[in-house]
């Protein structure tokens, strides 16, 4: 069904985006299911991209690269790799490097990729010794490079763009909190993730939406770290219970 629409529609097309479905489960048990998909077909010269970035990027048209048939020169010519250096949202750089060297992309609402989740064995908790601060920077420089080149450089879009970064900072302190690394360690790198240059600049730029994450942001740009801690803490404890 790709093939034939490529034929039909993507002669000139560098990247051709479909949406995915995800079922999850705990063990063999069903949990729930989800689908992503853009609402209609969508053919995007990519320097017109920026009216449509965050839109696609919600849909989860950006951020994976299971869901795409990418021209095979595009990768060859401009010698676009993953980068060895991430473990985690490799994907979503890869795809920016993509798009810097794209002319022309076609977004499809079909739902050609089925992705099944275990969520009591992901890809994460079998790889624990993640470096987050440092694979989250690399993302954040790569975003950042990329907004300046698709043009997201009005203050809604820059402020949207550092949102995006701020929720993967997050996630990294999320995983600091979830270690069984005692309480002043945990407190200590929570310390540094606030006072991080690069950090910092995506905490004080950033629009979040959202009451949860807007009260963290707040948190995080008064540098309140020791309620920062206590926001955390409590969210592991939510987290732990839930999964029991």
């Amino acid at each position: 069904a790709v093939m034939n629409f490529l034929k039909n529609n993507g002669t000139d097309t560098d990247m051709l985006i479909f949406g995915m479905s995800f079922d999850y489960y705990r063990g063999n048990t069903p949990s729930h299911k989800k689908k992503l998909s853009v609402e209609k077909n969508l053919i995007l010269p990519v320097k017109h991209i920026a009216e449509h970035f965050f839109y696609l990027y919600e849909t989860n048209y950006l951020s994976s690269a299971c869901n795409k048939v990418i021209r095979a020169s595009v990768i060859r010519e401009n010698a676009i790799l993953f980068n060895e250096e991430m473990a985690i949202l490799e994907d979503f750089k890869f795809v920016l490097d993509i798009l810097g060297k794209s002319n022309e992309i076609i977004a499809i609402k079909d739902v050609f990729y089925r992705y099944y989740n275990d969520m009591d064995e992901s890809s994460l908790k079998r790889r624990p010794m993640i470096d987050y601060k440092h694979n989250f920077s690399i993302l954040d420089i790569k975003l950042k490079e990329f907004a300046l080149f698709a043009n997201l450089t009005d203050e809604f879009s820059v402020g949207r763009i550092n949102g995006i970064i701020i929720r993967y900072y997050l996630l990294a302190i999320e995983k600091v909190f979830g270690s069984t690394s005692r309480p002043q360690n945990k407190y200590k790198e929570l310390h540094k993730y606030v006072y991080d240059a690069q950090v910092k600049e995506a905490i004080d730029n950033a629009v979040c939406t959202g009451k949860r994450l807007q009260v963290i942001h707040w948190l995080m740009k008064k540098r309140l770290t020791l309620l920062l801690y206590l926001a955390f803490s409590l969210n592991e404890v939510i987290s732990t219970l839930r999964r029991y």
